[in-house]
């Protein structure tokens, strides 16, 4: 029993100093193409076959990393939803957690979510894109949620379908994220940012989902329907 605790605790230990070389090879020098496996077999101290036990490609690695950050969104979003009582208040809480999220240096990862769906050759663990997949529908499910009960209570302007609102919703943010996220890449962001750094742009976006979303006679409706 010892001798396995003690094998358990070593792969263990060696797969934490894999994802804390990786963390600071893709998100702090963001250098995801360049880094090899090998290069990061001896970072990490550990044996390039060692490496291969645990993660099949850097896809994988990568994938994990926005695998665990998403659930983690995921379950905060239901905490902090779950917890407010009218539509409204659970979409401002939505809404508000969606921009701490850009706070957090792993917002990177979420402009790396289209490698996790590559046309060709690079494999991607199932059940880790499974868990990405799963996180993101769970995300949908509960702004739909939020959105039905807004047509019900009244404190949500919602004109077209609650799942296809929420579906589009959350797939521009996906996306918003993803592509604001990308600062060592030229393109649209760098030209047309105009020097507002990510939290400006989002907090600004959320802010118009806001003032379209939530009806500004809210109170009122709570209070007829509490009478």
């Amino acid at each position: 029993m010892n001798g396995d605790s003690r094998v358990e605790r070593k792969k263990r230990e060696a797969r934490e100093r894999i994802l804390s070389v990786c963390e600071d090879l893709f998100l702090h020098k963001k250098d995801f193409d360049k880094t090899t496996m090998r290069e990061i077999a001896r970072r990490a101290d550990v044996s390039v076959g060692t490496l291969y036990l645990h993660f099949k490609t850097k896809a994988d690695i990568l994938a994990t990393f926005v695998a665990d950050f998403t659930t983690a969104q995921r379950t905060l979003l239901e905490e902090v939803t779950s917890a407010r009582e009218t539509a409204a208040e659970k979409l401002e809480a939505l809404l508000e957690t969606f921009r701490e999220v850009t706070r957090s240096p792993r917002l990177a990862l979420y402009s790396q979510i289209p490698r996790l769906y590559p046309r060709e050759s690079i494999a991607i663990n199932d059940s880790i894109r499974d868990t990405v997949d799963r996180d993101l529908r769970r995300i949908v499910t509960v702004l739909t949620a939020i959105l039905r009960l807004g047509e019900e209570d009244g404190t949500l302007n919602v004109t077209a379908d609650s799942e296809l609102t929420a579906v589009t919703l959350v797939t521009t943010l996906t996306l918003l994220i993803g592509g604001l996220t990308v600062r060592s890449s030229p393109g649209p962001v760098g030209v047309f940012s105009n020097g507002y750094d990510i939290d400006d742009i989002f907090s600004t976006f959320t802010s118009m989902l806001a003032q379209v979303l939530i009806r500004s006679d809210r109170s009122r409706t709570d209070s007829k329907e509490r009478t």
